[in-house]
């Protein structure tokens, strides 16, 4: 896995507060060596590993957005002002030039987008990087060291008491008290800051956790936060339970597909897509399907659904989610106004509920999350299996002929054509990484 550092080699300044002078220095991003912060410095007329800022605001801003660093993930659409300010280092603002570094997770693999500067008459023009894909700990150690190596450089020059103090400090409370912990990561994978969020509702949605599900509720936290990033607002349990009674249909669990086999890939600690190609597979071997098309019938009956939940609907709902009762019993909603959409929804909710049997609430959104990412890998394998795919296409990878496959194996062109890039079959941008990462 991809080795994090942030490295501050310490600068005279001359003017600012002793915070600022105290931790001024050269700072850089590594990953495994590699520099994510270099660039063409105008004053020494040549490049740098990195620019010269205040290592202080820096470390600040690591502390006072770390946990939406850790748990909100990047969203499907262009990201609002409040997910840029939280998530790149070139809105510190101070007066300096920041690297035009991206920092996401989704909450067990971090992303690092560096990118070229776009404006050519800076004092410092970033060249920009290949993304880099790290273990959350990774970075989470190196944000660590590095704020620090900042507290120590303030500590020598009899600077204490300062704001960085203070929030780190608050930092580690939190992150030593698991009911902090769970208060703040729900907080920010709604998309607010740290005391933002309306405390009363905030504990009551952790409150029906308890019973729906940590994880499950943060999924509905990042689908909300995508619905409305300014204001988001998450739904209750009787609100999920209304709209199951109104609008789901049954599903009996204990007659679908058994949970996970013992011994799959441990959650978190690799690339989510490998789990759920995994089980994917575990799941066809059970089946009459080999490698062709897996039918209405067997994909229901792989659900504990009935034929109906594949109905298309004329309008596409809020979400897609299985609610389980204590009995075994089950209400499924999916959202999809397609027949190939609620088959690929109606996957990956048997993907959801064998990876993530912990909680009554498997919930199936569009959010970047660890466990959409393999859910979505899940679907995609069980459907259409990559080998089938291109044993179809000999060779013709044409949109004409992703068409063609889609239509065989009763799934959405954008799932072939997904399943080829992530396989790497077919050439995908550097940057379209997102849902295997």
């Amino acid at each position: 896995m991809t080795q994090i550092r942030i490295h501050l080699a310490p600068e005279h300044l001359t003017e600012g507060t002793p915070e600022e002078k105290a931790a001024f220095g050269l700072v850089t991003f590594l990953a495994d060596g590699r520099s994510l912060t270099q660039g063409y410095d105008t004053f020494i007329d040549g490049p740098r590993e990195g620019p010269l800022v205040s290592g202080y605001h820096l470390a600040e801003w690591l502390a006072w957005n770390w946990w939406r660093l850790k748990c909100e993930p990047r969203p499907p659409s262009p990201p609002g002002h409040s997910w840029q300010f939280a998530h790149a280092l070139n809105t510190i603002g101070e007066g300096y030039v920041w690297p035009n570094l991206t920092i996401h997770s989704d909450g067990f693999r971090a992303v690092l987008e560096s990118r070229r500067s776009v404006n050519d008459h800076t004092v410092f023009r970033y060249f920009g990087a290949m993304p880099v894909l790290a273990q959350w700990s990774d970075v989470e150690a190196a944000i660590d060291h590095f704020v620090g190596v900042v507290l120590s450089r303030l500590d020598g020059a009899t600077v204490r008491a300062s704001n960085l103090h203070t929030v780190w400090e608050e930092l580690r409370v939190e992150r030593a008290n698991p009911e902090l912990a769970r208060y703040r990561a729900l907080e920010a994978k709604l998309g607010y800051d740290p005391g933002e969020a309306d405390e009363a509702i905030l504990n009551a949605r952790l409150a029906e956790a308890r019973t729906l599900g940590d994880e499950a509720m943060g999924e509905l936290a990042s689908l909300a936060a995508m619905g409305a990033p300014d204001a988001a607002q998450l739904m209750t349990a009787d609100e999920l339970r209304a709209l199951a009674r109104q609008k789901g249909q049954s599903m009996n669990a204990r007659d679908g597909v058994s949970l996970a086999p013992a011994g799959s890939l441990p959650w978190g600690t690799c690339p989510a897509h490998e789990i759920g190609v995994e089980l994917a597979h575990w799941v066809r071997a059970q089946t009459d399907a080999g490698d062709g098309q897996i039918g209405d019938r067997e994909l229901v009956a792989l659900a504990g659904a009935q034929l109906s939940i594949l109905t298309p609907e004329r309008t596409r709902g809020p979400l897609s989610f299985g609610l389980l009762d204590e009995g075994g019993m089950a209400t499924a909603i999916l959202s999809g106004t397609r027949t190939e959409n609620r088959r690929f929804e109606l996957a990956r909710l048997i993907g959801d509920r064998i990876m993530r049997h912990e909680g009554s609430l498997f919930p199936v959104t569009d959010a970047r999350t660890y466990r959409q990412k393999a859910q979505r890998a899940f679907a995609a394998e069980l459907l259409a299996p990559i080998a089938a795919v291109k044993g179809m296409a000999g060779g013709d990878f044409s949109e004409d002929r992703q068409e063609e496959i889609a239509e065989h194996f009763r799934v959405s062109p954008m799932v072939i054509n997904r399943l080829l890039k992530n396989n790497r079959v077919i050439d995908r941008d550097p940057f379209d990484y997102l849902d295997v990462a």
